[in-house]
């Protein structure tokens, strides 16, 4: 499937650093799956409870293929399937307003059987750049 230049980034989740000395705030990159709802009741799903008047979202991860392609392109494949589906507080969410997947590196693309082909998409390190700013978090 050709991949849409226009194609919109989901959300950007922050997440701490893995280690004190690590410099770069790390994030998850998100598509949302529905809009935004008030839970009614308590519900567990995928074993992260929710309590009654939570607002929440479902959504799924982009998985970060490659951190560095031709171009300076970072890979992401979205992690499909409803066993790959999560339910997260909106709160917990950044909405990063105007970023765009980029279209990729050029040249031919690999031949692959449609059974099993991975949708791609690509990030610049402009874009890169761009949400890690908006994720830093002054002291």
């Amino acid at each position: 499937m050709p991949r849409s230049p226009s194609a919109r980034l989901g959300h950007a989740a922050p997440r701490e650093p893995r280690a004190a000395h690590q410099h770069a705030l790390a994030y998850y990159l998100v598509k949302l799956l529905c809009t935004p709802f008030t839970l009614d009741e308590d519900r567990l799903f995928a074993t992260d409870q929710f309590e009654k008047g939570d607002l929440v979202v479902r959504m799924s991860y982009y998985k970060l293929e490659k951190k560095d392609v031709e171009g300076g392109f970072r890979k992401y494949s979205l992690m499909g399937g409803k066993a790959q589906e999560r339910m997260i507080h909106v709160s917990s969410l950044i909405r990063i307003h105007g970023l765009l997947f980029s279209p990729g590196p050029a040249g031919p693309a690999e031949r692959v059987n449609r059974r099993e082909a991975v949708q791609y998409y690509y990030l610049s390190r402009d874009t890169h750049n761009a949400i890690e700013a908006s994720c830093y978090e002054s002291k």
